[in-house]
Order: C-alpha cells, then structure tokens, then sequence
C-alpha cells in the first residue's frame, strides 16, 4: 500500500470490487486468486440502463422493432437452460435519450412463461412491470458479459451509426427469486 500511495481502505474497497465483478475470489486463511480476466458483473440489483445514463431533462423513449414468438436462438436457448428449437417471446427495441438512439435490446422469454405477452405494446408500456403484474416475477439477480463489437447493417441503420462502428454487446441473463433463468 505504501508502494502505491493508498490507505488500507481504498485497498479494501478495490479488493472488494475487484470480488463484486467476478475477477478474483478470496478465501479466509488462503488469500485473493484471480479466477477471471474478463469481468462478467454479477448484479445485486438489475437496473435500467436508461436509468443509469440519461439525465433528468430528457425523456427517454422506446421504440418497437418487432415482437414474436419464434424458435429460441443458439445463444438464448443455451442462456435458458432450454433445447435448440423450443419457442420464445422475442422483443427487439430501440431506446432513444430524447430523439437519439441509445441502445438497441433483444429480449427473450419462454414462450408460454408470461401470458398474453405478445398481445402489449412495449413500447409504451414496462415489459418487467407487466411480467411482475401479470406473473408475479421478481427479480433477484442477473449475470452479464459486456463485449465489443462492430455494428452489423441491421444495427447501424436502428441506431443511425455507420455499419462497421464499435458498439458494446452486452448479453445479460435475469434470474427470479426461485433463481430461474427467465429473461
């Protein structure tokens, strides 16, 4: 700590977020080992983005892209714990800070997990409100990995960048209190 100019404290507080963000474990009597280069952020709390990021003066908005019912990804299907090919609720919006693109969402359910959902209108409407209303989900926990990536066609022209642009990718998985996957 002398080495670097820090107090035990602000040790403590780096240690302990270095343990909050899935980089390194500690064990009484064995010390720290980092178990990760990559963060995956294991979240105590699930929060909106928008929440986050936006500032009280704009008002953000959402978009509806599209909503169906169609077989579940690769990538979801494994998030799920579910077979290749068994069929999910699809959401894709785009979020806005005022009348700019603020991030493009998928958002997967098990078909069937939350009733008459293909009948809302997301856009004007909460999708975890209504799951909690409608089904009772709460939220416990989610796990998420955050990655680069470059924006494909589909993505460039929803969020008004150029194809080929960095973005962040970040894939997260919401866990209800009976800490299944559902979201």
């Amino acid at each position: 700590m002398r080495q670097f100019g820090v107090s035990r404290a602000t040790a403590r507080k780096a240690m302990e977020m270095l343990t909050n963000n899935g980089l390194i474990t500690r064990r009484r009597g064995k010390g720290s080992e980092v178990i990760s280069n990559v963060p995956s952020n294991s979240l105590q709390y699930v929060t909106s983005c928008m929440k986050k990021n936006v500032s009280d003066n704009v008002v953000p908005q959402k978009h509806l892209v599209d909503a169906d019912v169609a077989p579940i990804s690769k990538n979801a299907d494994q998030a799920f714990e579910l077979e290749e090919g068994v069929t999910s609720f699809r959401l894709r919006r785009v979020r806005y800070s005022g009348d700019k693109p603020f991030y493009l969402e998928t958002i997967y359910y098990e078909d069937g997990c939350v009733p008459y959902i293909e009948e809302r209108d997301f856009s004007k409407e909460s999708l975890r409100a209504f799951s909690y209303n409608s089904c009772g989900i709460s939220w416990k926990r989610a796990t998420q990995n955050i990655r680069a990536v470059v924006a494909n066609a589909g993505q460039a022209d929803r969020l008004n960048i150029k194809e080929g642009d960095p973005l962040l990718l970040i894939k997260r998985v919401s866990f209800d209190k009976q800490t299944v996957p559902r979201e």
